[in-house]
C-alpha cells in the first residue's frame, strides 16, 4: 500500500451511531424515521382539504349554471324577460296600462253622446238613452171638477156683507123669515113664488132663485157644503153665511 493510499483511508471520520443506524436501516429496505409534526401542520392539512372541497362546490355550481343558460338560450328566454326585449320593456308596459285604465275611468274611451254634450252646455242633465227610446206616457185626463145645479133664497140682515141699505132688520128677525119660508117650501109651496116673496137677493126674483151648474169652488164653503150633500130634488135647512140665511133646493 503506497502513502496516498494510506493517507485517504485515515482520512475518513470514525463511523458514528447515527451513520451506523441510518446505513442500517437503508440495508433493510425501511425508511429513516419522521420527525415529528409541527403543531401547526394538522390545522393547514384541514384547510387544504377545506379548500378542496369549496373548489369542488364551486366547480359543481358553475357546471349546474351552465346548464341552465343553455337552457334558457335553447328556449329563447332569459331571466325575467323574453331574449330580444330590453330590460325597460317591462315598465313601459306597465305605464302604458295605467295610463289606460287612467283615460278609460275619465270616459276618453266611451264615444260622447252628442244629447249629453248638449246638455252640458245649457246646464241641465238629458234623459237617459233608455228613457229617449220608450213612448211618452200619455198624460191623464184632467180630472173634471164636480158640479151640482141649485136655487136659492137670501133673507139678508143689517150689516150683512152685501145687504142693500134699505135692509133694517137684525140678524134674529133675519134668522125667523128664513125659517118661515123654508118651511112654506117643506110643505109644498112654489119655490119660485117663495123666492120672490122672501130673498133679498138683487134679481133673485126675476130668474126664481136660480143658480144654474157652479163648482164647489165658486161659492163660499157653508153653502157649498150644504148644496153638495142635497140630493137632487132635496130641500136644505137654514144655512148662515156671511150674506145671511139661505134656503138651498137642488135641482140636479
Amino acid at each position: 500500500m503506497s502513502d496516498e493510499q494510506s493517507k485517504k483511508v485515515t482520512s475518513v471520520p470514525p463511523p458514528t451511531e447515527e451513520i451506523d443506524q441510518e446505513w442500517s436501516a437503508s440495508e433493510a429496505g425501511s425508511k429513516p424515521k419522521a420527525t415529528a409534526a409541527s403543531p401547526h401542520e394538522d390545522e393547514e392539512e384541514e384547510y387544504e382539504d377545506e379548500e378542496d372541497e369549496e373548489e369542488g362546490e364551486d366547480e359543481e355550481d358553475d357546471v349546474h349554471a351552465a346548464a341552465h343558460a343553455r337552457t334558457a338560450a335553447n328556449a329563447g328566454v332569459t331571466t325575467g324577460t323574453a331574449a330580444w326585449l330590453p330590460d325597460w320593456a317591462p315598465y313601459a308596459v306597465l305605464g302604458g296600462l295605467v295610463t289606460l285604465g287612467l283615460v278609460g275611468g275619465l270616459g276618453g274611451l266611451v264615444k260622447p253622446d252628442p244629447a249629453r254634450l248638449e246638455a252640458r252646455v245649457v246646464g241641465h242633465e238629458p234623459p237617459s238613452p233608455a228613457a229617449r227610446q220608450a213612448p211618452a206616457p200619455t198624460p191623464a185626463a184632467p180630472a173634471v171638477a164636480e158640479t151640482v145645479e141649485a136655487s136659492h133664497l137670501l133673507v139678508a140682515y143689517q150689516g150683512a156683507m152685501r145687504a142693500s141699505p134699505t135692509i133694517t132688520r137684525s140678524k134674529e128677525e133675519a134668522q125667523k123669515r128664513a125659517q118661515e119660508a123654508q118651511l112654506k117650501a117643506k110643505k109644498g109651496g112654489n119655490f119660485a113664488e117663495l123666492v120672490a116673496e122672501y130673498s133679498d137677493e138683487p134679481g133673485a126674483g126675476a130668474r126664481g132663485g136660480k143658480l144654474g151648474s157652479f163648482t164647489r169652488e165658486r161659492m163660499v164653503k157653508p153653502f157649498a157644503d150644504a148644496a153638495f150633500a142635497l140630493k137632487p130634488g132635496e130641500l136644505s135647512s137654514v144655512v148662515e153665511t156671511a150674506f145671511g140665511f139661505h134656503v138651498i133646493l137642488r135641482t140636479k
